[in-house]
């Protein structure tokens, strides 16, 4: 039996639980916002209203940013690593639709997902 599921990022924790397939696919995280804001880094974020979906890479990332050893990666020059302040409020949402709703309404700031449901998101939403 198999069972697939898009936007469920790996980590150690899940590999207890899931017998992952090799990786076929990386995504690039992309901050959606309104059209006269533009946020281009996590940093930008810092102190704003930010929606990601539950469990997904950009509510992990986002949530380890706002922590005091902040969220490392792996940057051209080594280990970089972003933090942004803990006044900065995650809205975690079930559906990235619910977050559109909201970054359309004022209620937040911008949304971190992946780049292709981004893409997607936003051509229906025209």
């Amino acid at each position: 039996d198999a069972v697939g599921a898009a936007g469920l990022t790996i980590n150690e924790e899940r590999k207890d639980m899931v017998d992952f397939s090799s990786i076929y696919y990386s995504s690039t995280l992309v901050v959606v916002s309104a059209e006269d804001k533009a946020y281009s880094s996590l940093k930008a974020l810092d102190g704003l209203k930010v929606g990601v979906q539950e469990g997904t890479s950009g509510d992990l990332i986002v949530s380890a940013a706002t922590t005091a050893e902040g969220h490392s990666y792996e940057g051209d020059d080594g280990e970089v690593v972003v933090k942004i302040s803990d006044s900065t409020t995650i809205g975690r949402y079930k559906q990235y639709a619910l977050a559109l709703a909201d970054l359309e309404a004022g209620r937040i700031d911008a949304i971190v997902m992946d780049k292709l449901p981004a893409q997607t998101m936003l051509a229906v939403s025209k």
